[in-house]
């Protein structure tokens, strides 16, 4: 009976959960281009992967996606179209006390990377680089977690994103996961080897902001000048999306 409550209860937060990010997310396009709305940061994203300088690039405002934060975040993304997905990985997690309500907010961002997949969810292109050669590419919309836990938290988040997150359904297979490169973030998961430093390449059009993920800063490799952030990749994502191969 307890085994059957407990699955009653996650159900219900799952629900909760998945409610509550919809409502939020309902204010934004699912497709990168009229998420974007700006052709001039689409553009830059593609020099910046057709130069060979990034593989991948995100799009958002720093309310939507706070990575200059100076506090200890740790982001976790997927598409924005997986709502259900958010709703049982926080129920689950709060269920298991990692989390509380409280520990969470809600983000979203644009999405552009190299590499061909068949997920739904993208749309497809083909991007010619300065050597010639077609790669492909995908675009898409993804929705965000915003964990804002205290130190003795950070471990058991980190744990579950890396370990049961992409189990569940809805889940990338090489998870999204982020964090600010505070000191105290930097001790608990790089000097152990869990997330490796990269670059957040900020390039900002008013209030939105082009971020390109590198392992050196940008500088000025393009025409407009860049700010250079720390960010902390899970090792897979940052070999994925931060190394350029070409």
């Amino acid at each position: 009976m307890e085994d059957k409550n407990q699955e009653n209860r996650i159900g219900e937060r799952k629900e909760y959960y998945t409610n509550k990010f919809s409502k939020y997310l309902n204010k934004y396009p699912d497709n990168f281009k009229d998420f974007v709305g700006d052709t001039d940061i689409t553009n830059l994203a593609n020099e910046l992967m057709s130069k060979g300088i990034s593989t991948g690039c995100n799009v958002a405002t720093f309310t939507e996606f706070p990575i200059n934060s100076n506090n200890s975040l740790i982001f976790y993304g997927v598409y924005k179209q997986r709502v259900e997905h958010f709703g049982q990985l926080l129920a689950i997690m709060e269920q298991r006390k990692i989390i509380d309500e409280s520990d969470v907010t809600f983000g979203i961002r644009g999405t552009k990377v190299l590499g061909d997949w068949n997920d739904e969810e993208c749309i497809k292109g083909k991007l010619i680089t300065t050597k010639g050669e077609v790669k492909e590419t995908r675009e898409s919309v993804e929705a965000v977690l915003v964990f804002q836990p205290s130190p003795e938290k950070v471990e058991a988040i980190v744990e579950f994103l890396v370990g049961e997150a992409p189990r569940l359904d809805g889940g990338y297979e090489v998870p999204d996961i982020r964090t600010t490169a505070t000191y105290e973030l930097r001790q608990q998961l790089v000097e152990n080897s869990v997330f490796k430093i990269a670059k957040a390449n900020v390039f900002s059009f008013g209030d939105i902001n082009l971020i390109a993920l590198t392992p050196k800063p940008i500088s000025r490799l393009v025409d407009k000048s860049s700010n250079a952030l720390n960010s902390l990749l899970n090792p897979e994502l940052f070999e994925f999306i931060s190394v350029v191969d070409f």
